[in-house]
């Protein structure tokens, strides 16, 4: 069986399995952070976050955001 990846833009509702994706990548700081900072980009007109899942389990994000810093 072909396992399918769905790859989907986030919305409100997948706040906390972003954030838990999020936290794999920065462990040193908190879900609530995560959560906090997650609401802020799926809600922010200058950024998007895409989520990858297979059978409706989520495995894998990209943030997406506009920078206007030095950078």
């Amino acid at each position: 069986m072909v396992n399918t990846i769905i790859i989907r833009k986030a919305a409100l509702p997948d706040i906390g399995s972003a954030s838990e994706l999020q936290l794999m990548l920065w462990p040193d700081h908190t879900i609530e952070e995560m959560k906090i900072e997650m609401n802020r980009v799926i809600t922010s007109l200058e950024g998007v976050v895409f989520l990858a899942s297979i059978h409706d389990i989520p495995v894998g994000l990209a943030e997406c955001r506009l920078r206007t810093d030095y950078v």
